[in-house]
């Protein structure tokens, strides 16, 4: 995404046993590990699960420049807002799909990652 496809975000989708469309649930996290017990809780109860590395966005360090800050050089925006802007992005590719229900989609996260699901 991004000008000339510069920016890359590694998305994990996990969708349930069934026929969707499915509900969804968006996390954006600072890695992607593999299934979890929470994981399979949601599967189980029919929601699509959407893990985004936001990382991939923006680094979580200090005056390191990530993609999509070196993609868009003349917006001043900190590293929350950049994760938001992808969990967005993320949002935009979700309703693409007929096997998620794009009305129903909620986003979380953990901390900052809290912070981001809020903006």
């Amino acid at each position: 995404m991004g000008p000339q496809h510069a920016i890359r975000v590694n998305v994990r989708m996990l969708l349930p046993v069934g026929k969707g469309p499915f509900p969804a649930i968006i996390i954006n996290a600072n890695h992607q590990d593999g299934n979890t017990q929470i994981d399979n809780e949601f599967i189980k109860h029919g929601y699509a699960l959407v893990v985004y590395n936001r990382t991939d966005l923006d680094p979580d360090k200090n005056h390191q420049a990530g993609p999509a800050e070196l993609a868009y050089p003349d917006h001043d925006w900190a590293t929350l807002a950049m994760w938001a802007w992808g969990g967005m992005r993320v949002l935009d590719y979700l309703e693409t799909l007929e096997s998620i229900d794009s009305t129903k989609v909620t986003i979380t996260g953990h901390s900052r990652g809290g912070k981001t699901a809020l903006l």
